[in-house]
């Protein structure tokens, strides 16, 4: 009784520690990203992935029409993304000794992410199960709009092709110099929030200091992420064309807004196998997945195990102390045999037989 006092009593101990371990960290972030201004040097051990969150760039074209010459075509193409040095993270993985861990991350040629995926399931379970059976033998042994707009104003030789980013004064004035070329005017509005995302321009502050500002804004946010995935959201934005009386043409693209950093945590579930996936599309998120079963029900196996395994311990010490038993019942009978043995053959010397 006292060797299986012991033994259940350290096995209470070990499995206690290792469910306090194991659930304390069952809510851990399996993925996390940090801000970081600049690539490590090329000696330095890369900790993990890097990626960039995106800016877009609306494109828009103007050129005479094929067939008709006269007439002007005036083309929004798909938004097209380029990575923001402001905004720039590794990120990493943590591994956990109480479960089985598999993380798969992709970016593009250009750095912004296409795909994440956490899986992770812990075995805490199978980690009690096991140290029982230990104890027990111990015991018995021991997307972007595409739209097209036409001006009636006769053109030959006109022909412009701009990238618009709604976030910088530069960008915009440029366009809008590139665009009256051909007579064209260039109005950028934000149908979800009035006067838009830039400082309104006042006094003699320059198109420089303007965007350093929204530079800096957008840098400071980045900053901020510290979560398992960093990404923008996305912001709408009307682009509307005139030309006199006889051109109007209004397209809407989205971007992603730079002035706004979210994060998407992917974390572990205590006793459960929890698949985390997130898919993108040039670094934007188009799509977010989560498969896990119930916590509580596949914690609750443990005390069933814990029951079951210890149900079995008694039975399994009692054969010891049996099997014991009989050895020791054998080995005196074979020393009795022994001792009657000598007995014989020294009786037999003494009478000379």
């Amino acid at each position: 009784m006292t060797f299986r006092f012991r033994a259940a009593a350290a096995t209470v101990v070990v499995v206690s520690s290792l469910l306090v371990a194991s659930l304390s960290g069952c809510s851990d972030r399996t993925l996390t990203s940090r801000s970081i201004a600049d690539f490590p040097p090329p000696t330095t051990a890369i900790p993990g992935l890097y990626y960039y969150l995106p800016r877009g760039f609306i494109p828009i074209s103007i050129k005479p029409l094929k067939d008709n010459p006269g007439m002007l075509e005036i083309t929004q193409s798909s938004t097209q993304y380029f990575p923001d040095r402001r905004a720039k993270y590794v990120l990493e993985r943590h591994e956990s000794e109480f479960s089985d861990d598999t993380f798969s991350i992709a970016v593009d040629e250009t750095g912004l992410l296409t795909g994440v995926n956490s899986d992770v399931t812990d075995r805490t379970p199978d980690i009690v199960k096991k140290v029982v059976e230990i104890a027990a033998n111990a015991a018995a042994a021991g997307v972007t709009p595409f739209m097209r707009g036409a001006s009636t104003a006769p053109t030959t030789t006109c022909r412009v092709d701009v990238l618009i980013d709604p976030f910088s004064w530069a960008s915009r004035n440029a366009a809008v110099a590139a665009l009256n070329k051909c007579g064209v005017n260039l109005q950028i509005s934000y149908p979800t929030e009035g006067d838009g995302p830039l400082p309104a321009r006042r006094g003699k502050a320059s198109t420089a200091a303007l965007d350093t500002t929204v530079d800096a804004r957008a840098s400071e946010e980045a900053e901020k992420c510290a979560g398992s995935i960093c990404f923008r959201p996305i912001v709408p934005v009307s682009i509307r064309l005139t030309r006199g009386s006889d051109t109007d043409t209004t397209f809407l693209a989205v971007v992603p807004d730079i002035r706004t950093v979210m994060a998407y945590d992917m974390t572990r579930g205590p006793c459960i196998e929890r698949v985390n996936t997130l898919t993108f599309s040039h670094g934007l998120v188009t799509k977010a997945e989560l498969k896990k079963p119930s916590e509580v029900l596949s914690c609750l196996e443990i005390p069933l195990a814990i029951a079951k395994a210890f149900a079995s311990i008694p039975g399994q010490v009692l054969k010891v102390q049996v099997d014991r038993s009989s050895q020791q019942a054998s080995l005196l009978q074979n020393e009795r045999n022994v001792i009657l043995a000598q007995q014989a053959l020294m009786q037999a010397r003494l009478t000379g037989h």
